[in-house]
């Protein structure tokens, strides 16, 4: 469906695959829970569909929405009980005016091949702006590494976490929240279970974004729509800014990367 080329790692139980590069379609994989994928031949018929930008969540006072319709000879979008528009490639509306805080508004869709129709919806929800607390407030999107449980160890403030971190709060679909202290100087997100992204030194109210083999995007300064338009161009690694560890009291695990360090920190 023209999405650009994208890298994935197949992980369970702190076991994971080597890099899987250049997918740019539906693609089939067995995986064996350790180590070793398999590509699977599939006949894939593509079905029409539309999809939306952001897709669905939560936003504060206004949110700008793209509808693409994909796979599709006709397709049409309603906001609530509204009038279908026809989608012609792509629309973009807004939502936000004459919805209250704590109002849902459910987008409705149809979309049209030659041989079958698919219908669907997604749902916004219009949230209070949420007042941050003191401290450093780090968001992380989880939509790229999918992580059943998402952490954050951090450092350097008034105090630091032992490895792998807390749990962080999810705050809308595939984001969560978590203020560290103040003077917070590292942050490292991770599964909890091998998965994880560099070191990062963190700005207050940034949101990052997971893309695989401890990759990540800053996406700038959090608000309702970033975590669907982070440039993936900007993915970069972090190294410590810190002293380097003892060769004799720090060990290095290549996949489950694991820090057994006096001071608790992931190198």
């Amino acid at each position: 469906d023209d999405m650009e080329s994208v890298n994935i790692i197949l992980n369970k139980d702190g076991n994971q695959t080597g890099d899987i590069e250049g997918i740019t379609e539906d693609t089939f994989f067995k995986y064996d829970g350790n180590s070793t994928v398999t590509k699977v031949n599939e006949d894939v018929t593509p079905v029409p569909v539309v999809k939306f930008s952001p897709n669905g969540g939560n936003f504060v006072n206004n949110v700008k929405v793209t509808a693409t319709a994909s796979n599709a000879t006709s397709a049409w979008y309603k906001i609530g009980n509204g009038q279908q528009i026809n989608i012609s490639g792509s629309a973009t509306f807004s939502l936000g005016d004459g919805i209250a805080i704590g109002e849902s508004v459910t987008v409705y869709w149809s979309a049209s091949s030659a041989t079958e129709t698919k219908t669907g919806s997604v749902t916004f929800k219009k949230v209070e702006e949420q007042v941050l607390p003191e401290g450093l407030t780090v968001y992380y999107d989880n939509s790229v590494t999918k992580w059943g449980s998402v952490k954050v160890h951090y450092w350097g403030g008034e105090s630091a976490t032992e490895w792998p971190g807390v749990d962080m709060q999810m705050v809308a679909s595939n984001i969560y929240m978590y203020t560290c202290p103040k003077g917070t100087t590292g942050v490292v997100f991770n599964n909890g279970g091998g998965d994880q992204t560099n070191d990062i030194e963190p700005e207050n109210n940034h949101i990052y974004k997971g893309t695989g083999n401890h990759q990540y995007v800053d996406g700038g300064s959090y608000s309702s729509s970033v975590a669907d338009t982070l440039n993936t161009t900007t993915s970069r690694a972090s190294a410590s800014t810190t002293r380097p560890p003892d060769s004799t009291s720090c060990a290095r695990a290549t996949k489950s990367r694991k820090c057994t360090c006096s001071d608790n920190r992931l190198r």
